[in-house]
């Protein structure tokens, strides 16, 4: 219930917000979607080739190499979203979001 709230009350309030996005600030945008499509493959990648060598190999439980394989996978994508697919491509500050009617 209270994800409709959220989502009806602005409308019944007559409150209206609209995001101002510069041509530079959707390229930023797209570029930044293709590289976490990227990131979340590989992390997919990661994930999968390192829960086969180590079911393969009998080195873990395999409940233990899926929580295992799971995490790196998990820290990696992370990492590679956080500081590589959604690097800021220009030095400019954050884009801010403006609020009107």
């Amino acid at each position: 219930m209270d994800a409709v709230g959220v989502l009806v009350a602005p409308r019944l309030r007559g409150d209206r917000v609209r995001l101002a996005v510069s041509g530079a600030q959707e390229k930023e945008i797209t570029t930044s979607l293709k590289r976490f499509a990227l990131v979340a493959f590989g992390g997919f990648i990661v994930n999968e080739a390192l829960l086969a060598v180590l079911v393969w190999t009998s080195l873990l439980p395999q409940i233990s190499s899926l929580i295992l394989s799971t995490g790196i996978a998990a820290i990696v994508t992370f990492f590679a979203s956080r500081n590589w697919a959604f690097r800021r491509l220009s030095k400019d500050p954050a884009p801010r979001m403006h609020l009107g009617r």
